[in-house]
């Protein structure tokens, strides 16, 4: 099993990507969103799970061209 890459808020995306966001231990947190590389990660603001958060990538686009 591969180590997920975290992100962290405020960073740039480096990929066009979905990225979920996910607590210190990895539990989700709910909260999936499309950015496209080179944008910022937002800000997190999420009650239901403990900080610190993160962001990890769960999907790319398969759309070539």
């Amino acid at each position: 099993m591969s180590p997920l890459e975290r992100h962290e808020p405020l960073e740039l995306a480096r990929f066009s990507a979905m990225y979920a966001v996910v607590g210190c231990d990895g539990e989700p947190a709910g909260v999936a969103m499309w950015f496209n590389a080179g944008e910022r990660l937002p800000l997190i603001t999420v009650t239901d799970v403990e900080p610190p958060l993160w962001y990890v990538m769960v999907g790319v686009s398969t759309v070539v061209g």
